[in-house]
């Protein structure tokens, strides 16, 4: 979105400028009522999460940052914050009926992420250890 967006105009720089603030607005007067309406139970649950906190997210990009990040000149650093935005598209799309099994194979790789991480442990260690042994064998060949 930012690389179209640097190509464009100023009218259209302007445009999706405002919409993407009218879109914040939006989602986090959702969160908000959300929050009023659920009380607790609502950031008890994983999408309550998820909304609060991509919302909350995408404030400091859009809202906070930049008023602090421009009056010392770094404007680098929103580049990471603004990719956060692609996660807006993910959160509507979770409402469609035709990407339940979508949803469905990210929860099983969201319950599957320790054994992965504990399988790409042991595949470094062994790997390692191997390179180690390979570096001392040619070393007295």
């Amino acid at each position: 979105l930012e690389v179209e967006r640097d190509q464009q105009g100023p009218t259209a720089r302007d445009t999706i400028s405002i919409l993407s603030h009218f879109f914040l607005a939006v989602f986090t007067l959702e969160a908000l009522l959300q929050a009023m309406l659920y009380g607790r139970h609502y950031l008890r649950t994983d999408w309550g999460k998820f909304d609060v906190g991509l919302t909350t997210v995408c404030v400091i990009a859009e809202w906070i940052l930049p008023l602090t990040v421009e009056s010392a000149g770094l404007t680098d650093g929103l580049l990471a914050f603004r990719m956060g935005r692609m996660l807006r598209v993910a959160r509507a799309l979770r409402l469609l009926p035709r990407f339940q099994v979508l949803w469905m194979l990210v929860r099983g790789l969201g319950t599957a992420t320790t054994t992965l991480i504990w399988a790409m442990v042991i595949l470094l260690a062994v790997i390692s250890t191997f390179g180690l042994f390979g570096v001392e064998i040619m070393r007295f060949s």
